[in-house]
């Protein structure tokens, strides 16, 4: 018997499929290919100078990331020039290693932090789906790095034509590739919302899963800019290095930080609210009292960030590096802060219409942020050191104290601490950063999302008891997460093409009938 061979595409499986009788059919089913796309967190791509191509940032060399930025003699001003460079922030400082060339053999995994990402690479390059899936469609997983100290406005951008520029090369391959998936960690959900709202990707994705968004921002930014990065009493080694690369005090994270536009763009935004919805979430606070609470009129853009003088100021301007015009860096922080604040405004509490949530809990996170005032002899105040206070007997400060009356003193900024003296009425008072009390992933609070969540169906978001944030994409949950959402999210495809032959066959029907 003659054979006959056909190749049809996948969608012809949703109708009769006519076969001519006397032979036999060897029929193969051309897949639509739509590969997903991981896009990582802050600090989650390899970075190099783009100007010489020389390592800047591999957190997968562990020895070489101690050496540079974990020595003693590698201060605020060595690691501000490591990720910044002198003078004001560049977008072309710095680039992804791999360049997230689309025809690369690594698929730009060679981009990302290894450590941290090679499970969620693992489980996307051997998806588990079901037959139907299998069948018809092929799935080829990538990763997009981006350069992290840039606004997500940019880097959003960058990944919108890195799409565009994928879909071209598998169909110049011969394959049927119209659409991607976007699977994100962290701040790479920023970067996947920017690439569709900003960078009119929307059409071209057809889903998006985040997992530990800071859809709204984080207090974490907030508290790490004055006291540095936290450490961990159930995992102190690791937190302690961790504080000595990426900033041990105040001093260090502002230096970095202050004139990083990506950085910004994580600090709590206009549509932030903390778990009692509340939009104020920084207070001066008491033992017994609450003497304000800030942003008072939803604007902590003006009322905190760009606050140069009050006690609850993000941003000491002597602090901030680069030249010694302190004016000048005061101007770039504040065009910095810029990018960040339109970026927020833009972008709004836009989703991707077939968006899926996955957000860690159950673990001690900073959903507001409280200074806490109490009486202190102090001798004199310096940055970068823990011993330059005395403490008295605990006593009340005034229940009438008026924050907008504190007079400005020396900031003292201690390792994981922060202390801000301040002298008001003949007496001398303290303020210390009180610990995280919220749920959370331990640096995105429950909170952030909530209100992206609330516009989701319920069967799209979830979250994990207990999963902290870096390591989030390691997580067993997560992954079953992932792989039931791109799942989920091909099986409707595949309803929507049937629907749709089926309203074409219809109009067909009715054309034909009509005299």
């Amino acid at each position: 018997m003659l054979i006959k061979k056909r190749t049809i595409p996948w969608t012809d499986l949703l109708t009769v499929i006519p076969l001519e009788n006397g032979f036999a059919h060897d029929i193969t089913i051309m897949p639509e290919t739509i590969p997903v796309i991981f896009i990582p967190g802050i600090m989650g791509s390899i970075l190099d100078s783009l100007k010489d191509n020389e390592q800047v940032w591999d957190p997968d060399d562990k020895v070489y990331t101690l050496f540079r930025f974990g020595r003693l003699d590698t201060g605020p001003k060595k690691k501000r020039e490591a990720f910044l460079g002198n003078g004001k922030h560049k977008n072309t400082f710095l680039a992804v290693r791999g360049g997230n060339e689309v025809s690369s053999e690594t698929r730009g995994w060679e981009g990302v932090y290894q450590d941290s990402y090679k499970s969620i690479r693992h489980n996307l390059e051997n998806l588990s789906t079901s037959r139907e899936v299998h069948t018809c469609f092929d799935t080829p997983a990538h990763a997009f790095g981006y350069n992290w100290t840039n606004s997500p406005r940019e880097s959003g951008k960058a990944l919108a034509t890195f799409i565009e520029q994928l879909i071209a090369y598998y169909s110049n391959s011969g394959d049927h590739c119209e659409r991607v998936i976007l699977v994100t960690h962290s701040m790479g959900g920023l970067v996947a919302r920017s690439a569709c709202r900003l960078a009119g990707a929307t059409k071209r994705v057809l889903g998006v899963m985040h997992v530990a968004q800071p859809a709204t921002g984080a207090p974490a930014a907030y508290w790490r800019m004055k006291a540095g990065f936290e450490r961990s009493k159930d995992d102190f080694f690791l937190s302690e290095v961790a504080a000595w690369v990426l900033g041990t005090d105040g001093e260090e994270v502002t230096a970095v930080l202050g004139h990083m536009p990506g950085g910004l763009a994580l600090l709590p935004n206009a549509q932030y609210t903390d778990a009692k919805n509340e939009s104020a979430w920084l207070r001066v606070t008491t033992d017994h009292a609450t003497l304000g609470c800030w942003p008072k009129h939803g604007d902590p853009y003006a009322e905190i960030y760009r606050n140069k003088t009050d006690l609850w100021r993000l941003v000491d301007p002597k602090l901030l590096l680069g030249t010694d015009d302190r004016e000048l860096a005061w101007a770039w922080y504040l065009a910095a802060l810029e990018q960040a604040e339109s970026f927020h405004r833009d972008l709004g509490l836009w989703q991707h219409p077939y968006t899926w949530h996955f957000d860690g809990a159950g673990l001690l996170t900073a959903d507001a942020i409280d200074l806490r005032l109490k009486h202190f002899k102090m001798w004199y105040m310096t940055y970068g050191t823990d011993d330059m206070v005395e403490m008295t007997k605990s006593l009340d400060p005034p229940e009438t104290l008026e924050p907008h009356k504190l007079a400005a003193l020396p900031h003292h900024y201690g390792r994981g601490r922060y202390f801000a003296g301040k002298h008001v009425v003949g007496e001398n008072f303290q303020a210390v950063l009180q610990p995280f009390n919220a749920d959370g992933d331990g640096t995105v609070p429950t909170s952030s999302a909530r209100h992206l969540r609330e516009r989701t169906p319920a069967n799209r978001s979830d979250r994990a008891k207990p999963m902290p944030h870096e390591p989030a994409m390691k997580d067993p949950k997560t992954i079953a997460f992932i792989s039931r959402a791109i799942t989920d999210l091909l099986h409707h495809a595949i309803a929507v093409a049937a629907k749709e032959l089926d309203r074409k066959e219809k109009a067909a029907t009715a054309t034909k009938s009509t005299p």
